[in-house]
């Protein structure tokens, strides 16, 4: 059972469009430390042709965007939902079970580690966070 009104909730993720070559990504880093924006959560992908992307959640979507406008490719955002789950076997399938029952894909997720018997972390990107959060409700 997952405390949904603690464990689940809605956020908003930024997606930046890097330059692939060295500094960039420190480039960016430090234009969001400059605007003291805390990054929550992170993943960064593969790059595609001549730019790599990174994903975050901020603790301040607006100041992140203006931070990271003049020094990145493009910056989008999307809604995402933020779930932590107990240290436990069968919490993902839980997760994935109940969005699967309310035709709700997950379009991607990444997540964290923390020490054994804490809660970790997971970001979903669904195609529908709306139904997202009530398929989730109770559990």
């Amino acid at each position: 059972m997952i405390d949904h009104k603690d464990m689940i909730h809605a956020a908003k993720q930024v997606t930046v469009f890097l330059t692939d070559k060295p500094g960039e990504l420190a480039r960016a880093f430090a234009a969001l430390a400059d605007a003291n924006v805390n990054i929550r959560a992170l993943s960064g992908n593969p790059k595609a042709g001549d730019h790599g992307t990174v994903r975050f959640v901020p603790d301040d979507v607006d100041a992140a965007v203006k931070a990271l406008t003049p020094v990145v490719l493009a910056v989008r955002v999307a809604d995402v939902l933020i779930i932590q789950m107990p240290d436990r076997p069968r919490a993902l399938l839980e997760v994935t079970e109940r969005l699967a029952s309310a035709s709700v894909n997950i379009e991607y997720v990444y997540g964290s580690v923390t020490d054994p018997g804490l809660p970790s972390s997971a970001v979903f990107k669904v195609s529908d966070p709306e139904a997202g959060l009530k398929a989730l409700a109770g559990m």
